[in-house]
């Protein structure tokens, strides 16, 4: 046998320091905890998306758990019949795209306007959005102002309100100081 293939590579040592048995403990019971989260949150789900699929006798006579029994989508066809059903399902989307979209319009703009130390009254911008991030107007004078700018009974009464969200704001007004100054353009010379 040549030398070559009597010499074996150095097993690779992990890097860091090793585990100690508390934190392998620790690892095994946060699994354990953990997945006994999982279980206990996904449990009734499965029950129900099962109840849907069963035939009606089977949940009656309570036969059905985790597994469908006597597959049957009557629930699927009564409820997709119902014209309700489509425009609830339309403003979810309306507020999940459009919403969404300008939520993140105006938190950005704000936000990159906030970053500038240059601003006049900045700080009394911050503080206002911070303010308003910790004492909120509530349900009456948000009511008032909906129907005031005539948003009753639209899905802009939804979408606008909540427009900008202050945390977000101050997330992305920190990644905008962030941001080297060297990349902004110079202002353009007067002269």
């Amino acid at each position: 046998m040549s030398t070559r293939a009597r010499t074996r590579a150095p097993a690779v040592r992990p890097r860091g320091p090793r585990p100690t048995a508390g934190y392998r403990v620790f690892q095994v019971v946060n699994a354990v905890v953990l997945t006994g989260v999982v279980v206990v949150t996904l449990y009734p789900f499965l029950t129900i998306v099962a109840r849907s699929l069963s035939d009606n006798a089977y949940i009656v006579a309570g036969e059905v758990n985790l597994v469908p029994r006597g597959f049957n989508l009557t629930a699927y066809r009564v409820v997709t019949s119902d014209p309700t059903f489509w425009i609830s399902y339309r403003n979810t989307v309306f507020y999940t795209v459009v919403a969404t979209l300008i939520s993140v319009v105006l938190t950005t703009c704000y936000a990159y306007v906030l970053s500038k130390k240059h601003l006049r009254g900045r700080t009394a911008l911050v503080g206002i959005a911070v303010f308003t991030m910790f004492f909120t107007g509530g349900l009456i004078p948000n009511y008032v102002l909906v129907t005031s700018l005539g948003l009753k009974n639209t899905v802009w009464a939804i979408a606008l309100p909540n427009a900008i969200n202050v945390f977000n704001l101050l997330v992305m007004k920190a990644f905008f100081e962030s941001l080297p100054v060297e990349l902004e353009e110079p202002p353009p010379s007067t002269g």
